[in-house]
């Protein structure tokens, strides 16, 4: 089974008109509309644009991150249309629920809604662009929550080094090693590989801490090599990497265009060699964080390889 722990779509009235609603969000705005200082890469899809893709490229689920929006209105928005989505493909599409931490009780209330109706966990959040530090009440108390619940929290995350693009955080990666640190039972997805967290797991007592730690893949085509799925599994195995791809990013810019789900997939596939970390990495893990698989379960898990255009 293969499941794409992090993509991200829209209300069909933000899909119709970005730029408009990038008017009203100004970190939307930012990140989404091309400039000539920000040769953007964003498309946007609604849930049944992004199943189409996945039914064209064999992805069974997706895992949806909400945008981090800024204000309330714009994220309970986007979390009632994934409700929607999950409600008309349950067995396809799984939701996380998206707040603005600043927003307080009403942050909490809105976690306790979205996770009570139904969806996985929480994110994608972001520091950088909505504002808020990992170490502010508002936030620890949504991260209270999520211990709750039982359910994890997405962090956007950034490599402290290299060249800028917009989105790119500039928040220390030892904030999230604190937050990490204080909160153990906290269930935490760092996205983008953590930023290159996953080396400091060499480090006896960041890998103890980082029990509850995983790392997605999403954008990576954009920030980093193809050895990064074979290096970051000697680093901290692949029982603790999740499938995504940033959907609908376009990843391949200089061969694609459009963005799909196959090209990184076959891409892991020339990388990764040994079947259970592959099964792991491509969807088996996301099942076992989700509660979906359980240990002893069925391990079996097929992957034919599709051409693009199939």
């Amino acid at each position: 089974m293969i499941v794409d722990f992090h993509t991200h779509i829209l209300p069909e009235q933000i899909v119709k008109d970005p730029k408009g609603f990038a008017m009203r969000d100004d970190y939307f705005g930012f990140l989404s509309m091309a400039t000539p200082a920000n040769h953007t890469k964003q498309f946007f899809v609604t849930y049944k644009e992004a199943l189409e893709q996945m039914n064209k490229d064999g992805v069974d689920k997706i895992v949806i991150q909400g945008w981090p929006f800024l204000s309330h209105e714009y994220c309970v928005m986007q979390n009632d249309y994934v409700l929607e989505a999950m409600k008309a493909y349950p067995d396809r599409i799984i939701g996380f629920c998206v707040v603005n931490p600043n927003d307080g009780i009403n942050a909490q209330r809105e976690v306790k809604r979205c996770i009570q109706a139904g969806m996985a966990g929480v994110g994608e959040l972001d520091p950088y662009g909505q504002s808020f530090s990992l170490g502010d009440d508002s936030f620890l108390r949504i991260c209270d929550l999520c211990m709750d619940f039982d359910v994890p929290i997405s962090l956007h995350i950034s490599e402290p080094v290299g060249a800028f693009y917009f989105g790119k955080s500039d928040v220390p990666l030892n904030d999230y090693v604190h937050l990490i640190m204080a909160k153990p039972l906290l269930k935490v997805i760092l996205a983008h590989w953590g930023g290159g967290l996953p080396f400091y797991e060499l480090m006896p007592e960041i890998s103890k801490a980082f029990t509850n730690v995983y790392y997605d893949t999403a954008a990576s085509p954009l920030i980093c090599s193809p050895q990064v799925y074979m290096s970051t599994i000697n680093l901290v195995g692949h029982r603790k990497i999740l499938f995504g791809t940033d959907y609908p990013l376009l990843l391949y810019p200089q061969s694609e265009k459009q963005p799909d789900f196959i090209t990184m997939i076959n891409e892991i596939r020339t990388q990764i060699e040994s079947k259970e970390a592959l099964d792991d990495v491509l969807g088996r893990n996301a099942l076992r964080l989700l509660g979906l698989l359980k240990e002893g379960g069925d391990k079996t898990c097929s992957y034919p390889m599709l051409d693009r255009g199939e």
